[in-house]
């Protein structure tokens, strides 16, 4: 089965249970592609067997060096930076390919990285419907941490005294098999991604724990997108007597903040909250270690006019931290005067 991730998605899973099924015992099944993003049911199939979760297939990848006129003459011996030793030690590298290797870099910049990838997690991370920058997103991999997890929080910085801080949410409806619940604490100051609470759980246990963390990071401004089930976090937010709940903006005058709590994401505030967090990963101003939530910026690509989680994909966490961006770049400028909300919405 050839070039595999170009399948019209829509057709692909049937296509391939039809053919792998005309296929004796004892036969062979092979897949071969070059990728073309993450998603898609050549990525979930390779990832599956990689995991070891798709009985009787094995995973293959060809990086560059398996091309044997992919080297340079060597006159003198080069000293080796950290990247380059450890694909000598690894990989058995010679002298010759690592001054090839600087040759595309010099020529190529990170492009290097998509035209020749070295492993089989960079290959994924470009493509021509990938929403956000791969080669970006790529430098953020390398220093990926897992943090420290406390039931369903991962902790990467705990709090400061005296900081601000944000808490973009998104709700799921707590299905077994369904979206999770993300919240994403951003330090308002630093733009650091500081914690992630994920779980799959009714909105309303989802919502305890969320007045927790946002008392735990000195009272953040949470932001919950009432589309959908935030509506019910809202609610309890309320009942609980939250003191800092986001209301929405007027976006005619962004300083002016309407009556109504919560993140409307609509025609209007989707795309912005993509071109805010591609300009931040881009400039490298989001200061994130979370591997998650930079798979799911990877996975986030164009299906026809829309941008998208991939079928089988995630984009709760990535949604989350959007919205926590967003409201962080709409934040008054210091010194000027904070705009009083007059009245307020019950939700019934």
């Amino acid at each position: 089965l050839t070039e595999v991730a170009q399948w019209y998605e829509p057709n692909a899973i049937e296509l391939f249970a039809g053919i792998s099924q005309t296929v004796p015992v004892g036969g062979y099944i092979t897949l071969e592609s070059t990728t073309r993003g993450r998603g898609g049911l050549f990525y979930r199939l390779y990832e599956a067997a990689k995991r070891g979760d798709l009985a009787h297939y094995k995973t293959f990848f060809y990086p560059w060096w398996y091309e044997p006129a992919y080297t340079l003459s060597v006159v003198k011996s080069i000293i080796l930076n950290r990247e380059e030793d450890l694909l000598v030690q690894n990989q058995k590298l010679t002298q010759g390919q690592i001054l090839w290797r600087r040759l595309k870099i010099t020529e190529l910049g990170d492009l290097f990285y998509q035209e020749y990838p070295e492993n089989d997690v960079d290959c994924w991370l470009s493509s021509d419907v990938s929403v956000f920058d791969g080669i970006a997103l790529r430098r953020y991999l390398l220093d990926i941490t897992p943090g420290t997890k406390i039931g369903n929080t991962s902790y990467w910085k705990r709090v400061i005294g005296g900081r601000d801080y944000i808490i973009g949410a998104d709700i799921g409806g707590g299905l077994p098999k369904g979206d999770f619940s993300v919240a994403c604490v951003l330090d308002k100051k630093t733009n650091e991604h500081c914690a992630t609470l994920r779980a799959r759980q009714a909105p309303d246990l989802f919502a305890e724990e969320l007045v927790r963390l946002g008392k735990e990071y000195n009272n953040a401004k949470i932001v919950v997108e009432r589309n959908n089930h935030g509506h019910t976090i809202l609610r309890i937010l309320l009942e609980h007597n939250y003191p800092s709940i986001y209301h929405e903006r007027n976006y005619a005058n962004p300083l002016q903040i309407t009556s109504q709590p919560g993140w409307l994401t609509s025609g209007k505030t989707r795309p912005m909250m993509i071109d805010s967090f591609g300009a931040a990963i881009r400039a490298g101003d989001l200061l994130t270690r979370s591997e998650n939530l930079l798979k799911e910026a990877s996975s986030f690509q164009y299906i026809g006019q829309k941008a998208q989680a991939p079928h089988g994909e995630y984009d709760d966490e990535l949604f989350a931290m959007m919205i926590a961006l967003s409201v962080r770049e709409q934040s008054p400028i210091s010194g000027l005067p904070r705009p009083k909300v007059t009245s307020y919405v019950t939700i019934q």
